[in-house]
């Protein structure tokens, strides 16, 4: 469901409209005037042109110039879909998969993502792709996972560059390559990919495929952590708490573990992160403490990371709750 959350942030944000009917609308779009691309685009959707369709899916799907609606989203995406635009077949298809604005429906899902790949479109290729790979809406088939990922990765696609890497680290569908594997991660990274860095950074920090160099792991995990990837995050902290990679330092790193934890979902791995937190308290004065939790909120208000945090409290330490505060 998250990885098809990302697909589908993607897919929404890459594509406008080019139809020369939709051009007024379209301007207004990009000036951030999305009441005037709405009422201009409704006219010439409505008679047909698959341009605005497209556009006001997308207008209705994020609540810009009108209340949310994502059965509308879904309804226009549909008719412009219909006429054969790849974009909104690709966005058509991720919203069957996941049931938003429409029942969830996996057949038609693998109809519009397929329509869209065979179009050429990026978006619906790693949707199909990462179907496949994911095997929640169809068997599980790696090399058809691999066969569209690539294609998709092959034009730049960033989240299909990231998942491929893992086909080749894991050897699913394909012999296990390390080298491959970082190369498409790296490519990812380049992007932005919060995720694709933190796989950089584990390389480095475990010497997989890659020698191991612990200052390496932890530009990597620096990159993501800024990004807001709490994998990443915790990992960052442990590096300063360790002084591997980077000079000890207790308060970066009950910063980055706490805010880290803070967004983990609970498991394994939030408890790890929960279990070091407390280790790191035990080298840290209390005047260090505040300053480590005063380090995490200015990060989320710069961040604009609103959301309240969901580890659990300590007797030693404030909830991670008033991080966000």
């Amino acid at each position: 469901m998250k990885c098809r959350v990302i697909c589908l942030a993607i897919c929404l944000g890459v594509w406008t409209p080019a139809a020369a009917d939709s051009d007024h609308a379209q301007a207004a779009f990009e000036r951030g005037d999305y009441r005037a691309a709405l009422k201009q685009a409704i006219p010439v959707a409505v008679e047909g042109d698959a341009a605005a369709q497209t556009l006001l899916g997308r207008l209705y799907f994020h609540g810009l110039g009108v209340p949310r609606n994502y059965t509308l989203a879904a309804a226009w995406y549909r008719k412009a879909a219909a006429q054969g635009v790849a974009a909104a077949q690709a966005v058509l298809g991720v919203l069957y998969l996941d049931g938003i604005g429409v029942r969830r429906n996996p057949t038609q899902a693998l109809d519009w993502l397929r329509r869209a790949a065979r179009q050429g479109n990026a978006d619906g290729q790693f949707g199909l792709g990462f179907a496949y790979y994911e095997g929640d809406s169809v068997s599980q088939d790696y090399v058809e996972a691999r066969k569209w990922l690539l294609a998709a990765a092959n034009q730049g696609h960033a989240g299909a560059q990231y998942y491929l890497g893992f086909l080749y680290a894991d050897g699913h569908g394909i012999a296990r390559d390390d080298a491959a594997a970082i190369k498409w991660w790296r490519r990812a990274a380049s992007q932005d990919h919060a995720g694709a860095s933190t796989q950089l950074g584990l390389v480095y920090s475990e010497g997989r495929g890659a020698p191991e160099d612990h200052a390496e792991a932890v530009e990597w995990f620096r990159r993501a952590a800024e990004q807001g990837d709490p994998q990443a995050q915790v990992m960052l902290g442990m590096s300063y708490g360790k002084g591997r990679g980077a000079p000890r330092d207790y308060v970066e790193a009950h910063t980055w573990v706490n805010l880290g934890a803070s967004r983990l979902s609970p498991g394994r791995q939030r408890d790890i992160a929960v279990d070091y937190r407390a280790q790191i308290v035990e080298h840290m004065s209390p005047e260090e403490i505040n300053e480590a939790q005063k380090r995490a909120r200015d990060w989320f208000r710069r961040n604009g990371k609103g959301s309240r945090g969901t580890a659990a409290p300590d007797d030693e330490l404030t909830d991670y709750s008033i991080i966000v505060e």
